[in-house]
């Protein structure tokens, strides 16, 4: 009598492992049914890192005074 309910036991056991195994394998959310993914852009993530690149003492995005190298 203890040799079945072993055998009952240990076939359980293994029904038990099988299916854990075979739901931790499978994607909880679907992952391949959703083909939009969310979330900020590269640009938006720059933004919020540095939200006007040129905002530092002194810069400008045109030369402040003509240049000329020759020293003219």
């Amino acid at each position: 009598m203890s040799l079945t309910k072993g055998f009952i036991l240990l076939r359980l056991m293994v029904v038990l492992v099988l299916l854990l195994s075979a739901a931790s394998a499978s994607p909880a959310r679907g992952y391949y049914s959703s083909a939009q993914r969310g979330g900020r852009s590269y640009t938006d993530i720059a933004r919020v890192v540095n939200p006007n690149p040129y905002a530092f003492v002194g810069a400008r995005n045109y030369p402040g005074q003509p240049f000329w190298p020759a020293g003219k």
